[in-house]
């Protein structure tokens, strides 16, 4: 809850000091391209018999851009907005696994869609192209089916970065990596739960993708 009050109150000191000195822009994109899971197992001695692999993933969302000052010649500004967004992967165990009354799949597609509030810095290396970074608040709508054995997190934070490419000032192509900070989901065993081990592992979620976009 700290973190989310915190990382809130950020975004509304910056754009409001943002905006007694600017006008506001606002654009509009969609972005395609492919999104994994990280897995990260802190206990080493434990070996997991899946392995995650990329699948498709996409998102629409709308930017509101802050130059810091009145002038157009402004090389940095503050980003804004909201996103909706479509991360997937596929998870896999080998077809040699076997484990007491397991008659499961070997392959499944977890899916998973959120909405996200970024701060971005925006700097103009030229007038037609911007580098940009910054970090991503992200509140998680569903917990897939197939995640039923993990602690799932209903918000995370997370890092992004990327490059745009303008194209008569107002079309905008570009892309972009995100990656989560905090973990989308834990897994937690006890000794009491396990008798012969314990193991803790996270995920997070990694995307690369394309953009295009249009500025208002």
């Amino acid at each position: 809850m700290f973190k989310k009050i915190s990382f809130l109150s950020i975004i509304c000191f910056l754009v409001f000091s943002a905006c007694l000195s600017a006008q506001v822009r606002y654009g509009v994109y969609a972005k395609g391209g492919v999104s994994d899971f990280i897995e990260r197992n802190f206990e080493k001695s434990v070996k997991f018999g899946n392995s995650y692999s990329s699948l498709p993933s996409y998102n629409f969302g709308v930017d509101v851009i802050f130059p810091f000052s009145k002038s157009d010649s402004s090389v940095f500004q503050f980003i804004s907005g909201i996103d909706f967004g479509s991360f997937a992967a596929k998870n896999s165990m080998s077809e040699s696994f076997s484990a007491p009354g397991y008659d499961g799949p070997y392959s499944w597609n977890e899916r998973l869609y959120s909405l996200s509030i970024p701060a971005k810095v925006n700097f103009k290396f030229e007038r037609w192209v911007h580098v940009y970074g910054g970090f991503v608040y992200t509140f998680n709508l569903n917990k897939p089916e197939e995640m039923w054995n993990k602690k799932f997190n209903k918000s995370t934070l997370s890092v992004t970065g990327g490059v745009d490419f303008f194209i008569l000032n107002r079309f905008v192509v570009g892309a972009s990596y995100y990656r989560n900070v905090t973990p989308l989901m834990k897994i937690l065993k006890k000794p009491h739960e396990l008798k012969t081990e314990t193991f803790k592992c996270s995920y997070y979620v990694q995307q690369i993708c394309l953009k295009i976009g249009y500025i208002f």
